[in-house]
């Protein structure tokens, strides 16, 4: 949602100064994924996308970024990311979540980058450690974004302003850009949540495609959304659910980790400014227990296995690499 905003209001931000740039060659036209996942291909001098960070010194102005990824990056390569068009300092806007839904969404978003692990195979690399882990803890990645005294970090709690059904992304543009959104469209087309069926389907797709071998990318994702309806989809699920159950596993802590309070007292001193927290707590009413499947137990139902073969034959020829710039 966060992404879609600035895209949708473009003209209107750049009335006030800000650009938010389409990379070229993209699959994402309303955000800057390829930057953030894959530095090499912009940051060096060379590099077949630097050009188009080098266009943004053309422009009299600011520029907004916005990709998961980001989060990622060490302050270095932020600090190099701003010398191209010429930046002195800038703004880093994060928002914080509650960790156990974070954690959900995030192995969500890895599966529909083509990321083969199981729920309980990153369940079990995250939570061994929480408050050393950079996925739970944020105020591990908040540490290395101010070794730069370049950068400005702006905290904004992405629950909080939920419970008091605050338009995020509007609050965003104030918090960051410093720009009044609240007239600013607000017909954003709506994220598409996958159920734990259909993110399954696609981890069980990743094992049939890849045969061991890493990738990470969003094609085949976004060719299987266009290559398929909302009803084709809701038959895909209703095939997991009838012929995949005992398949289904169930991962869950037997009461509120500790960690989640001691976390919640350290960030509520990263937000003073942004958003009145007092009082209050950060993370919403935290679920303890996701569902989950079995991929090998799944590819042993003819069923789903039939499913599986057809899916990969009706999308693959529509998967094809893409340059940037192409």
């Amino acid at each position: 949602m966060i992404q879609r905003f600035p895209a949708l209001n473009r003209d209107a931000l750049d009335r006030k100064g800000w650009a938010c740039p389409v990379i070229q060659g993209g699959d994402i036209p309303y955000a800057q994924h390829e930057i953030a996942r894959q530095p090499e291909r912009f940051l060096p001098p060379r590099s077949e996308g630097h050009a188009q960070l080098e266009a943004l010194a053309d422009r009299k102005g600011n520029t907004v970024l916005s990709a998961e990824a980001f989060r990622a990056w060490p302050h270095a390569k932020f600090d190099r990311l701003a010398d191209i068009p010429g930046t002195e300092t800038y703004d880093l806007v994060y928002a914080v979540r509650d960790p156990l839904a974070l954690f959900r969404s995030y192995w969500s978003e890895e599966v529909k980058q083509e990321r083969a692990l199981s729920l309980p195979e990153r369940f079990a690399e995250v939570f061994v450690g929480p408050l050393g882990n950079r996925l739970l803890n944020r105020l591990t990645e908040f540490a290395e974004y101010r070794k730069s005294p370049r950068a400005n970090l702006r905290v904004i709690p992405f629950d909080v302003l939920a419970a008091d059904h605050v338009e995020i992304s509007a609050h965003f543009m104030q918090v960051a850009p410093g720009v009044d959104a609240t007239k600013y469209r607000r017909q954003l087309p709506a994220n598409i949540r996958f159920p734990v069926k259909l993110t399954e389907l696609l981890r069980v797709i990743t094992v049939v495609r890849g045969k061991g071998r890493p990738n990470v990318g969003s094609a085949f994702r976004l060719r299987f959304m266009e290559a398929t309806t909302a009803k084709d989809r809701v038959d895909m699920v209703g095939v997991i659910e009838r012929e995949g159950r005992a398949a289904l596993r169930t991962v869950r802590f037997p009461e509120r980790p500790e960690f989640l309070d001691i976390l919640q007292t350290r960030l509520k001193q990263q937000l003073p400014g942004n958003y009145d927290v007092a009082g209050r707590g950060l993370f919403a009413e935290t679920r303890l227990e996701s569902k989950c499947y079995n991929a090998a137990a799944l590819l042993e139902v003819p069923a789903i296995r039939r499913l599986v073969d057809d899916v990969i034959a009706r999308v693959e020829p529509l998967v094809a690499p893409r340059r940037i710039g192409s």
